[in-house]
C-alpha cells in the first residue's frame, strides 16, 4: 500500500515527520532551511 508524504492543503501543508527528519539530514541539519523551503513550496501552491 503506498504511503501518504504530503497533503498540500489551501493554507497549509500536512507533511509526514520521516519526510521532514529526512530533509533534515539532507541539508546537513540546517532545519531552519528546509523550514523556509517548506513556507515558499506552501506560497508557491497558494499562488496558483
Amino acid at each position: 500500500m503506498a504511503k501518504t508524504k504530503m497533503i498540500v492543503k489551501e493554507d497549509q501543508i500536512l507533511v509526514d515527520v520521516e519526510l521532514i527528519f529526512k530533509e533534515i539530514e539532507k541539508a546537513k541539519g540546517d532545519w531552519k532551511k528546509v523550514w523556509q523551503e517548506f513556507k515558499q513550496y506552501l506560497e508557491e501552491m497558494k499562488g496558483k
